[in-house]
């Protein structure tokens, strides 16, 4: 008899854990929260968490949400935070039309560098009938560096070439971003008594990822009653200058409204025994652009 309830309490209390009785087993299923300080071994699997985790160890918390709406989060490899822009992207541009120092700014490791050389000036016509033909337009180098370990540059901004005064052109000076990437200047068109002359050729970018050659100027055309100057080059930020027909100097000869960075000069034209004069080339430019 005892031993049958012996058998029959020990088949009562299977179910349980070891040692409670079944009042203690009912409050543990029923416990709604864990004693401080739980310790737990293997995996532990949570339906849902509290809280900011500031005071677990050895587990990178998130830096708090409050006052950070649209922001990025970002990280030094340290610690986390908020910024206003995403990390590796494009952070910065500093633009040179003369020369100088390119520094590095805090927190840029690559940068992307656009180097344009200056145009090529137009032809002038000297005494006599003729006709000036256009510059070339100035070369362009695109290259990405790595600047982790560069802190600066010297750059170089290839300065326009000034325009045949009753003669030939001139080539338009070079760009270039320390050793890294170069370009040269576009050449003078032809000019002086020719009828028909030959447009400058481009400049070339060397070094780069990209290397572009500039436009070749536009070519001359004249007689003994008129001349058609050529127009200047473009590079690879536009067309050069416009030409001069007939008894006019290339429009605008002594600015650079009608040229852009790099643009080559146009040509004079002339129909009389006049000098006439060609027009300046467009300046050369470097862009760097700063990436985090």
């Amino acid at each position: 008899m005892s031993k049958s309830r012996d058998i029959a309490d020990s088949a009562a209390t299977i179910n349980y854990i070891d040692g409670l009785t079944s009042d203690a087993q009912t409050q543990l299923d029923g416990k709604a929260t864990l004693d401080a300080s739980p310790t737990f071994t293997g995996t532990v699997t949570a339906t849902a968490f509290s809280g900011d985790g500031s005071g677990l160890t050895g587990v990178d918390s998130l830096p708090s949400q409050t006052g950070n709406a649209d922001k990025y989060l970002t990280t030094d490899g340290t610690t986390a935070s908020w910024d206003d822009v995403a990390g590796g992207g494009m952070q910065s541009m500093q633009v040179f039309t003369s020369s100088g120092t390119w520094t590095r700014p805090a927190g840029i490791t690559k940068i992307k560098v656009f180097v344009t050389a200056a145009g090529g000036s137009g032809g002038g016509t000297s005494a006599g009938y003729g006709s000036g033909s256009g510059g070339g337009g100035g070369g362009t180098s695109i290259k990405f560096i790595d600047v982790s370990a560069i802190s600066s540059a010297a750059v170089t901004v290839g300065a326009s070439a000034v325009r045949g005064q009753g003669a030939n052109g001139s080539t338009g000076g070079s760009s270039s971003f320390g050793s890294y990437a170069t370009a040269t200047g576009g050449a003078g068109g032809q000019g002086s008594a020719i009828f028909n002359g030959f447009g400058g050729l481009g400049g070339i970018g060397s070094s780069g990822d990209i290397n572009l050659r500039g436009s070749a100027g536009g070519g001359s055309n004249g007689s003994t009653s008129t001349g058609y100057g050529g127009t200047g080059g473009a590079s690879y930020f536009g067309g050069g200058g416009t030409n001069g027909v007939s008894t006019s100097n290339a429009p605008d000869s002594s600015t650079s409204s009608y040229r852009n960075y790099g643009g080559g000069g146009g040509g004079s034209g002339s129909n009389n025994s006049a000098n006439r004069d060609g027009q300046d080339s467009g300046q050369g430019i470097v862009i760097v652009e700063e990436y985090a």
